[in-house]
C-alpha cells in the first residue's frame, strides 16, 4: 500500500474575487416606462401597450378636454334649433288674428275699421315682422283729432291700439278762422268760432296745417300761451275769454267781456294774475263794472272805470306774498302814485 507523504504537493485551488461587479444602469426607456412581462401562467391576449420612444412620453387625454368637447356640440344644437325657431317665427308661427282698439267711447270722429284699415293691418299676416312704430305714425298722421296712438302686440296673434284723443285747449286766431288746438298744442281744427274756448290773439301762426302742431312766427310765444294758460288755471282766475300776446310787452286779458286786465311783461305772472283775481272777486270792483284793472305792478294796482276818464285816485295794492288769492281785508287803499 502506497504511502501518503507528507511532502506531497497539495492540489492548488484558484482563488476568485468575492468583489461584486455593480451592474450598469439600463437607459431610462427601458427603466421606465417599460411594460412588465408577463406572466409565464397569463393566458388570452398579449397586451399591446405600445411604449413611447426614448425620451418622450404620450399623454392620455384628460376627462376635462371631452366635457369641453361635449359643451360646444350642446351650443351648436341649441344655435341650431333657435334659429329653426327663428325662421319658423318670422314665416309660418304668430298670424294676426285680431286687431282690439281702444278709444274714448264718446269719440264719433273714427270707427276702430277706420283705424286699422289707415293702419294697413292684414288678418293672417305675421305678428312679429309688423313695425309698431310705423303703424303708430300711419295713424297718427291721418287722424288729426287724435293726441296720441300706442300699438303694441301681444302673443301669439293679437296687435292692441290705444288712442287718445285731443281734448280742445285754445283757441288761436289766425285770420279769419281760429285754430282749435289740443293741449299737446296739435291743431285738431280750423273754425269760424272759438267755441267757448280762451281765445289767443296776436300769436302768428306759421304755415299751420290740420293735424301738425302749432308754431309761431315768434319763438317767445309759444311758450308765454302755454304759461299765460297755465297760470290762469292756477291763480283760479275764471272767466278770461281771451289773451292778447300781440306785444309780450303789453299782454291783456278780456275778463267776461268787460274788463281788461293789463299785465304788462311776461315777468311774474302768476303774482299778477293772482292778484287779479282777488281783486275781481273782492268788493273794490263792482261784479258788473267795466273798466281797466292794471297789475303790471302787483305791489301797486289800480282800475279805472270805463266812464271814467282818468284812474280813480287811490292804488288798490295786494299785501299778501304766499302765493294764495288774498282776502279782502289784505287790500287796502294807498296814496295815489304817478
Amino acid at each position: 500500500m502506497p504511502e501518503f507523504s507528507p511532502s506531497r504537493k497539495k492540489k492548488s485551488v484558484k482563488k476568485t474575487s468575492s468583489r461584486v461587479e455593480p451592474q450598469k444602469s439600463r437607459p431610462n426607456s427601458v427603466s421606465k416606462g417599460r411594460p412588465k412581462a408577463s406572466s409565464p401562467h397569463r393566458t388570452g391576449v398579449e397586451s399591446r401597450r405600445v411604449t413611447a420612444p426614448p425620451g418622450r412620453q404620450y399623454a392620455r387625454p384628460s376627462s376635462r378636454n371631452r366635457k369641453g368637447n361635449y359643451i360646444i356640440y350642446y351650443i351648436l344644437i341649441i344655435m341650431l334649433a333657435m334659429s329653426v325657431l327663428l325662421m319658423l317665427s318670422v314665416t309660418v308661427l304668430f298670424p294676426i288674428q285680431s286687431v282690439s282698439v281702444m278709444a274714448a267711447e264718446d269719440d264719433v270722429s273714427f270707427t276702430p275699421d277706420d283705424i286699422i284699415a289707415f293702419a294697413d293691418i292684414k288678418m293672417g299676416d305675421n305678428l312679429i315682422t309688423y313695425d309698431t312704430a310705423e303703424i303708430e305714425q300711419r295713424i297718427f298722421e291721418n287722424f288729426a283729432g287724435l293726441d296720441s296712438a300706442t300699438v303694441n302686440k301681444q302673443l301669439p296673434g293679437t296687435i292692441n291700439i290705444v288712442l287718445v284723443s285731443g281734448v280742445p285747449y285754445a283757441a288761436v286766431g289766425n285770420l279769419s278762422e281760429y285754430l282749435i288746438i289740443s293741449e299737446n298744442k296739435r291743431i285738431i281744427s280750423k273754425q269760424n268760432s272759438s267755441g267757448g274756448l280762451i281765445e289767443i290773439l296776436g300769436y302768428g301762426a306759421q304755415e299751420p296745417v290740420e293735424g301738425g302742431f302749432i308754431v309761431s312766427e315768434n319763438e317767445r310765444k309759444h311758450p308765454l300761451m302755454t304759461e299765460l294758460i297755465t297760470d290762469i288755471e292756477r291763480a283760479g282766475l275764471e272767466g278770461i275769454k281771451s289773451i292778447d300776446i300781440s306785444d309780450t310787452a303789453d299782454i291783456k286779458l278780456d275778463y267776461f267781456g268787460r274788463v281788461v286786465i293789463i299785465l304788462g311783461a311776461g315777468d311774474d305772472l302768476y303774482t299778477k294774475l293772482i292778484t287779479a283775481a282777488g281783486l275781481l272777486n273782492s268788493d273794490y270792483i263792482d261784479k258788473n263794472a267795466y273798466g281797466t284793472l292794471r297789475v303790471s305792478n302787483p305791489e301797486k294796482v289800480s282800475f279805472l272805470p270805463e266812464s271814467a276818464n282818468e284812474f280813480i285816485p287811490g292804488v288798490i295794492t295786494a299785501q299778501s306774498d304766499d302765493g294764495e288769492i288774498p282776502d279782502e281785508d289784505e287790500f287796502f287803499v294807498s296814496p295815489e302814485y304817478d
